[in-house]
């Protein structure tokens, strides 16, 4: 995958490729799991995703220092994780529309797969 900077007046992000949530899909995570095992000199691909209205916020852990919410496009949505950084980024979910970083991973629950983004930052 090829390297792609985002540049705003505040800060620079690396992904390695920018997608829409409609392009999220459970064919994708399978081949993203294909280039595992992931780490320090294999990191996991990194996806930027820009005005992204998000919904159905809901806080988790004792602190609700995570959050799971929906990012909706209109054709579609895809669940969102966000662990140990909620509180961080109380201000960016209230917002209307984000761009966030991110990777996808394929959950499985009760012998079904389904897709989902972690989230790295967002703003």
């Amino acid at each position: 995958m090829r390297e792609i900077e985002i540049e705003d007046a505040s800060e620079m992000i690396k992904s390695d490729l920018a997608l829409s949530i409609n392009q999220i899909n459970i064919d994708l995570a399978k081949a993203l799991e294909s280039l595992a095992p992931f780490g320090h000199k294999n990191p996991k691909p990194a996806f930027y995703f820009t005005n992204v209205r998000i919904g159905n916020i809901r806080y988790m852990g004792e602190n609700s220092q995570h959050a799971r919410f929906d990012a909706l496009s209109s054709d579609g949505s895809v669940t969102c994780v966000l662990f140990n950084k909620a509180q961080d980024y109380i201000d960016v979910l209230n917002k209307e529309k984000i761009d966030m970083l991110a990777s996808v991973e394929l959950q499985y629950w009760n012998g079904r797969g389904r897709t989902q983004l972690i989230i790295e930052e967002m703003r």
